[in-house]
């Protein structure tokens, strides 16, 4: 699946660079948006909203169970 993903990215980067379009992708890593940048992409996707809320309550919920747990030790 993976080969699959890279030809129609591919193949969507050429068509959008024939058509002097922008690409924007969601890339998962910076690895992926290096990747991507060097295939022709020029826009990037951080996250949706619902990727930023998420990772600001698991880093909430990660700093309060520390708090937690640190008060139990004393």
């Amino acid at each position: 699946p993976a080969a699959r993903v890279r030809h129609a990215t591919q193949t969507v980067q050429a068509a959008a660079k024939k058509a002097g379009r922008t690409v924007a992708v969601l890339p998962g890593s910076g690895e992926d948006a290096a990747a991507l940048a060097k295939a022709g992409a020029s826009a990037f996707i951080l996250s949706s909203d619902q990727g930023f809320l998420k990772a600001a309550a698991t880093q909430a919920h990660a700093a309060m169970s520390d708090a937690v747990a640190q008060t139990s030790k004393d």
